[in-house]
């Protein structure tokens, strides 16, 4: 046959200039070499097509073994709804090779038909002939008719705009799976099915895997670029985890996009994205084996069950009960809540009555009448557990007890003896059919447990010391004979590795595999399979660090261990998942202990520091110093003083938003380490530090500022952008306060720029709370606006609450100065409430006293007065974070209620205090304020000498300076 642009078979069209296979109008997404394998065989319709000549064919000068070929068989037989035992496309001539049986037709040559020859002799079943006879109980299913139709109409509801979160649950062995295969079969081809699988690794899986490997399938898929596209504009946080859809300029935009995103973010993000993707594109996406999910993975679900907006998304999820409840897992919570609160079903798969199994008996062994007494034997031990029923079934057929007489079966033998003969639990039945493989088999299987419950033939090979091809025959004859594995979609590793994988039928298969291998063997194959697998990715190995962890934790390998463990928190951080990074470091943690001398020290000083970030991050302040103080005590034991001293001022970071005195003490044994080092650079940045801290918590001097400009003039000289950042922010902050406002602008733009290289989002919204301070007080108010626009947007979006919090206190400023004194009202009003939720010290002071100027600027003077007594009175009882600062507007304010109240002295008084502290930094804008208030309360006394002197004192002031708030209100 000679190749055509279009050839069809049956619903199918195969389009080669296109390079597509489509059932009707759906296009079937098929990988390369999946797709040159089909074009062959339907080129070569009713011709026997050797392995070699499709080896030769698609991978010519390429050595593969038969897996691979049988796993790209496996797909095109799944693409065309066909299986390997019915073989209505693709027929296998045993030992011999393949042939395409359907007939074809070409756009532009005649119909191909199937030689009658082959036909008649007996390999091309007719369409007229009847499916074969099952060949294995696992395909039957009774007795779940009510859960399927649940499902269906679950289904319904989906496609009319009401989202479903359905739970299928059930012990190990129910038919959970089968329960959602028979679902999804008997969906039309339309159907948008994805699956993703939470796959056992005792609490140390990778956050979000099962979602990402969906996404990952919807991006390759039919509307892969529709997806794709949508993801981009409204989930970008989860587009970036995929980093092979994006080339390196989408990636380095996407990062700098998502400087500061948060797990709040992500969470946010995928719902709405699949709200828009589901407007066009239905879809049921099924996650397996919830009771191995990581959290993160868990708090999504959560969050689409609990929207309300329309989605057309069906989403199912299997879990056993009894392993939620041991191993306490969160689900144990959720579920109950979102039952509660009626925002998911769960479908409870029981255990089969003793009609459902007679009713598999019959499925079984069609036209057999076997004995009743054997029914009840059979459900008596198997509890009515499908699995156990479908592996004691086979096993009466394997051991001779059940035999096949012709048109019908039989029971060969007396019931006393298959009673005997039956073992008494399912892992008792499994241990029975893998003591009756072949040798090799068992150790095939044995090994390929401890890679997974899927793995790689490669990955087994690896650990055997063995060839590939071996491995993949043995794995062919567990699949196709013994029905205890199933194929899966080839793997390709990235050092070109193309190796077939399988999965076990059950996990159970694979658990009970496992736990036969004795522990000497069992460390030595870990320990192989984590190196073969390590070897392949290279430098990509933290794509899998979860699972190399593992590996080389059950392989005793602990540097290895912990390295990969690090690696993994890694991830977890970089998807926002802080919970999962704080397991994996503790884990990484417990097993430093088992290194020894310097590696140990290098690696619990880094889980350290590591973890403490973490925990910072996540705004768990206490657990964060409590990190830092352990870090900081063990590199001061050990003579690592550098390190105690960058420990400390962690440490000192954190206690800030917990305890004034304690940050302050941290503070002071930090500057105190320092002077013991001989390197002054040391010295610099840790007076700077000792400065800033000094600055907000006790007042202003002038060696603190000193000690700032120092630290970023020893940065410039050493080139050094990492350790400029932070410095050059607190520069800033100083200078403003000196009434430097445009050099302060220009330090805090730098700082964000510093910040953006660095990726630090605390760092960024921090300048950016600084340079809006500064262009206030320079009056540069539109530049103002449009800061604290892009401070906001960041810290909102990416659910960084509290600096939100702060930066709209600083917009309600803006506004109390332009005049708007009701929207200032409103947001000081919001944000008290906010720091009230927070107990956030700073926000209680500046939205307090916001809110008494903004109640002066609408003349009710009372409640104004409230306001700022009620401040005045609590500083004077306790210290909080910048308090001296936020006394100049303070006083400046109780200043003006009094003259208002024509109550001179207290005016006099108030501007008095507001004098004194501001000429400490020498902040222009409050000190002509105050000498212009002074001057207006000597002029109402007559007091013309002292009115003319301090207004010649202010006049003097602004002029030397670019103080154009000050000038206002001296002019």
């Amino acid at each position: 046959m000679q190749p055509a642009p279009q050839w069809y078979f049956e619903s199918f069209r195969l389009d080669l200039n296109g390079g597509c296979l489509w059932r009707d109008t759906e296009m079937i997404p098929l990988r390369p070499k999946t797709f040159a394998v089909l074009v062959y065989l339907v080129d070569h319709a009713g011709q026997l097509v050797t392995k070699q000549d499709l080896l030769d064919a698609v991978w010519p000068q390429t050595s593969v073994g038969d897996s691979v070929l049988k796993a790209c068989l496996h797909e095109i037989r799944q693409a065309l709804g066909d299986t390997a035992k019915l073989q209505q496309f693709i027929r296998t001539v045993h030992r011999r090779g393949y042939r395409f049986i359907a007939p074809v037709t070409a756009s532009d040559v005649p119909e191909v038909h199937v030689p009658e020859e082959v036909a008649a002799s007996g390999e091309f079943p007719p369409k007229a002939i009847s499916k074969p006879p099952v060949a294995h109980g696992s395909g039957i299913l009774v007795d779940r008719e009510v859960v399927l139709d649940r499902l269906q109409a679950s289904l319904e509801r989906s496609r009319q705009g009401e989202r479903q979160i359905v739970f299928v649950t059930g012990e190990a062995g129910i038919g959970k799976t089968s329960v959602i295969e028979a679902f999804m079969r008997a969906q039309p081809a339309t159907a948008g099915f994805v699956l993703g699988q939470c796959m056992e690794q005792h609490g140390l899986g990778e956050a979000y895997d099962p979602v990402l490997e969906m996404l990952g399938k919807l991006c390759r898929g039919l509307h892969g670029e529709r997806i794709t596209a949508v993801l981009r504009q409204h989930a970008p946080t989860w587009l970036v985890q995929m980093p092979w859809l994006l080339d390196d300029g989408d990636r380095e935009t996407l990062q700098r996009e998502l400087l500061g995103a948060t797990r709040e973010r992500m969470l946010r993000e995928l719902p709405e994205a699949l709200e828009v993707i589901t407007l066009d594109i239905p879809l049921v996406m099924i996650l397996e084996d919830l009771h191995w999910s990581d959290y993160a993975t868990l708090d999504l679900i959560a969050g689409l069950a609990r929207r309300r907006e329309p989605m057309r998304l069906l989403l199912i999820a299997t879990y056993r009960p009894v392993e939620v409840i041991l191993r306490n897992h969160p689900l144990r919570e959720v579920k109950p809540d979102l039952v509660l609160h009626q925002q998911c079903t769960e479908l409870v798969l029981e255990l089969l009555d003793e009609k459902a199994v007679r009713m598999y008996l019959t499925a079984r062994f069609p036209g057999s009448q076997l004995p009743v007494a054997l029914t009840r034997l059979i459900y008596r031990r198997t509890d009515g557990n499908p699995l156990f029923l479908v592996q004691l079934t086979e096993a009466l057929i394997t051991q001779g007890f059940l035999v096949n007489r012709g048109d019908r079966w039989g029971l060969e033998g007396g019931l006393d003896t298959v009673e005997m003969a039956l073992p008494e639990t399912l892992r008792q039945m499994i241990e029975q059919q893998l003591r009756r493989l072949e040798p090799e088999a068992l150790r095939v299987l044995e090994t390929a447990s401890v890679v997974g419950v899927v793995f790689t033939a490669a990955s087994v090979a690896a650990a055997m010391a063995c060839d590939v091809e071996t491995v993949e025959e043995w794995c062919e004859q567990l699949v196709h004979q013994q029905h205890i594995l199933r194929p899966e979609a080839l793997r390709t590793w990235p050092d070109g590795t193309v190796s077939a994988r399988y999965e076990f039928c059950h996990g159970l298969f694979q658990h009970v595999a496992y736990q036969r291998i004795g522990v000497a063997r069992r460390v030595r194959l870990h320990r192989r399979i984590g190196e073969r697998v390590e070897s392949a990715y290279g430098d990509r190995v933290a794509e899998i660090a979860a699972e190399l962890a593992m590996h080389y934790r059950r392989g005793q390998d602990h540097a290895r261990a912990v390295r990969y463990l690090r690696l993994a928190a890694d991830n977890a951080s970089r998807r926002y998942a802080n919970r999962e990074a704080v397991d994996f470091l503790t884990h990484a943690l417990q097993l430093a202990g088992q290194l020894s001398g310097a590696e140990y020290a290098t690696q619990y000083t880094a889980i350290l520091e590591q973890r403490g970030m973490v925990y910072r991050m996540m705004g768990h302040m206490q657990a964060a110093a409590e990190d830092f103080t352990a870090l900081a005590a063990y590199a001061h034991m050990h003579a690592q003083t550098e390190a105690a001293i960058d420990a400390l001022f962690y440490r000192a970071g954190v206690l800030s938003w917990l305890d004034r005195e304690q940050c302050l003490a941290t503070v002071a044994e930090a500057v105190s380490l320092s002077q013991t080092l001989q390197d002054e650079t040391v010295r610099i940045y840790s007076r700077s530090w000792a400065g800033y801290w000094h600055l907000l918590w006790r007042g202003w001097q002038g060696t603190d500022a000193q000690a700032c400009a120092n630290a970023v003039t020893a940065a410039r000289q050493a080139g050094d952008r990492e350790l400029l950042g932070p410095h050059i922010g607190r520069y800033a902050y100083f200078r403003s306060l000196q009434s430097a406002y445009p050099e302060a602008c220009e330090a805090a733009e730098e700082g964000i720029r510093l910040a953006c290289e660095a990726g630090d989002a605390s760092e960024f919204l921090l300048c950016h709370f600084f340079l809006a301070w500064s262009l206030l007080h320079w009056g540069q108010w539109g530049e103002m606006r449009r800061v604290l626009r892009e401070g906001l947007t960041m810290a909102e979006r990416n659910g960084h609450h509290r600096w939100a919090m702060l930066l709209r206190l600083e917009e309600a400023w803006l506004y109390e100065q332009l005049g708007d004194w009701s929207r200032a009202y409103e947001l000081a009003q919001q944000g008290l409430v906010e720091a009230n939720e927070a107990q956030l010290g700073y926000g209680q002071l500046v939205g307090t006293v916001l809110l008494g100027r903004a109640a002066l600027g609408l003349g009710q003077l009372q409640q104004a007065f409230q306001y700022l007594d009620t401040m005045t009175r609590k500083l004077d009882a306790e210290r909080m974070l910048m308090d001296w600062i936020w006394l100049m507007p303070l006083h400046q304010s109780l200043s003006d209620y009094w003259l208002q109240l024509c109550e001179y002295e207290h005016a006099q008084r108030e501007a008095q205090c507001v004098g004194e502290v501001a000429s400490q930094p020498g902040e222009v804008t409050y000190l002509a304020q105050a000498w212009c208030t002074q001057a207006e309360v000597a002029l109402t006394r007559q007091q013309w000498p002292e009115a003319e002197q301090k207004l010649n004192e202010a006049l003097t002031l602004v002029a030397t300076a670019e103080a154009p708030l000050a000038a206002w209100r001296v002019y």
